[in-house]
């Protein structure tokens, strides 16, 4: 049969103690396979953690849809994962190996490669040799798994140190006897059980991850606390300014980030070459910005001037931004030009993480 199974009136072959071992070719396609199976239960659950926390954003709190997108953000940019999804991956490798040995012998890349582990007199294992051999595995995988393979070519049972410790080895499945066999329900009903493991930790995981940054940029902060300007040359499309801006910031959320200046004009915000690196804590900076103001006072409400604070040197999106009304900059304490004095200092509008 393709899956390995004797047929109902085909004779086992031989004691188990004749049983022949597995060499470390099959065993790691198997251990591919499993690592496959893994990957896919883990990214399904977080995949539906970041759809449930975007649905729930408004009860879950500010910053949860930012931190959703920093998170999907980073995943797609990088194969480096964090010291999180390790863990994470540790934990359900070693969960899902324990319940799929312990309860039928085969996980499912060991299914699809016809081998099963069973104990070292041929009867099945449990579910204590299974957490024992998962264990086991992290000392045979130092080394590119090396340590694991020498280990299995030398021993006369091709066992590695996992399975020595749980009095353990890997054999075929269509030569195991039928009184150590176990049923394909059960083994249907275990692989079941390894996807669902699997993403449940991985929804576990990914929904802690995004309560932990969402809380971490609901306190970052930016605030513009003085602006004031430099007059420059007046032409036909408008007169040149520098505007130059006092900004307080706070950063939680990440190691590093940016201050970056920007003109909303016409709905469209572009950058106007201030910008500064700055690292978590917090702290001041002076940023300037040049600013083409159009003849007479600028009348537009969408005219305004903002810094925003962006997470991470190449992060996108901002965690916070404060706003400051271009038609203030024009004006002295009473609508008259003044070109040194700090203009309105703490008048805008500052928002934290955009949801």
């Amino acid at each position: 049969m393709s899956l390995g199974l004797l047929d109902p009136g085909e004779d086992a072959l031989g004691a188990p103690g004749a049983l022949e071992g597995v060499g470390p070719v099959r065993r790691g396609v198997a251990r591919a396979i499993d690592l496959v199976v893994l990957q896919v239960g883990l990214g399904g659950g977080a995949a539906a953690a970041c759809l449930l926390a975007l649905l729930l954003a408004d009860l879950l709190g500010p910053g949860t849809a930012a931190a959703v997108e920093r998170l999907v953000n980073a995943a797609s940019a990088s194969w480096r994962g964090s010291l999180a999804d390790a863990v994470l991956g540790l934990v359900g490798v070693t969960l899902v190996h324990t319940l799929a040995e312990g309860i039928h012998g085969s996980t499912i890349g060991k299914r699809i490669c016809g081998i099963t582990v069973v104990s070292e007199d041929g009867s099945p294992a449990g579910l204590v040799a299974g957490l024992k051999r998962s264990l086991g595995f992290l000392l045979d995988q130092f080394v590119f798994g090396l340590v694991g393979v020498h280990r299995i070519l030398n021993s006369p049972l091709q066992q590695r140190l996992g399975d020595e410790w749980a009095g353990t080895r890997v054999v075929r499945l269509r030569e195991l006897p039928a009184a150590s066999r176990r049923s394909t329900l059960r083994f249907l009903a275990v692989a079941g059980a390894a996807v669902l493991v699997s993403g449940a930790i991985g929804f576990l995981g990914t929904l802690g991850q995004i309560r932990h940054h969402a809380r971490l940029l609901a306190r970052d902060a930016v605030e513009i606390v003085a602006v004031s300007r430099k007059p420059g040359q007046d032409s036909a499309r408008g007169r040149e300014r520098t505007v130059a801006v006092q900004v307080r910031y706070t950063l939680r959320s990440a190691p590093q980030g940016t201050l970056q200046v920007f003109v909303l004009r016409e709905i469209e915000p572009a950058p106007q070459g201030g910008r500064h690196h700055v690292a978590r804590g917090s702290g001041s900076v002076a940023l300037a910005a040049e600013v083409r103001l159009p003849p007479g006072p600028p009348d537009e409400p969408d005219d305004v001037i903002f810094v925003g604070l962006f997470p991470d040197l190449n992060q996108e999106q901002p965690s916070a931004i404060h706003a400051f009304d271009l038609r203030l900059v024009e004006c002295g304490p009473r609508g008259e030009t003044d070109p040194g004095r700090s203009l309105c200092a703490g008048r805008g509008a500052s928002t934290g993480a955009p949801n």
